[in-house]
C-alpha cells in the first residue's frame, strides 16, 4: 500500500515498511505521486531481523537499489530547475535526479520552474548532499 510519508512492501512474505527518505535521492513530499498499490519495485534489503521467528521483520531502500545520481553529478550535470527556495538557500533540481543547494543569486531570489546553470561545489557521500553557486538562470515565460 501507499501513504504519503512511504510505502508498504511485501518482501518475500514479510511486510516491510519504506519510508518517503528511502524512496529517492530527491526530495520528495507524497509517495502516491510516484506509486499505486500492487506496483513491483526493486529494492535493496539493508536488514534483517529473525529473533522472532513467527513474524520476521526486514528493512529496504528503493533508492539504494539504484545507481547514486550524486556520484555523476560532479561530472555530468550541472543544468536545472529551481525547485524550492526558502531560509537555506535555492534547491535546484539537477537534470538527472539530484538535488543541489545553492546559495541565493546576487541578484535576487529566483523563482521557482527557473531554469539554472549550477556550477557543484562540492559533495558529501556520507549524506548524499550537494552544493554549489547559480551562475546563470532563465525564467520560463
Amino acid at each position: 500500500s501507499v501513504i504519503r510519508a512511504g510505502i508498504f512492501i511485501d518482501l518475500f512474505g514479510a511486510e516491510c515498511y519504506i519510508p518517503l527518505r528511502e524512496l529517492s535521492y530527491q526530495r520528495w513530499v507524497d509517495a502516491a505521486q510516484h506509486y499505486q498499490p500492487g506496483q513491483r519495485v526493486l529494492v535493496k534489503v539493508l536488514e534483517v531481523d529473525r529473533s522472532d521467528r513467527s513474524h520476521p521483520r526486514a528493512s529496504a531502500s528503493v533508492k539504494q537499489a539504484m545507481e547514486n545520481p550524486y556520484e555523476k553529478a560532479l561530472k555530468k550535470y550541472v543544468v536545472g530547475t529551481v525547485s524550492m527556495v526558502d531560509l537555506n538557500g535555492v534547491f535546484v533540481s539537477l537534470d538527472g535526479g539530484v538535488d543541489c543547494l545553492c546559495t541565493y543569486p546576487k541578484r535576487g531570489r529566483p523563482p521557482r520552474g527557473a531554469r539554472a546553470t549550477v556550477r557543484i561545489l562540492g559533495i558529501n557521500h556520507e549524506n548524499n548532499r550537494i552544493w554549489g553557486v547559480i551562475t546563470h538562470m532563465s525564467t520560463t515565460r
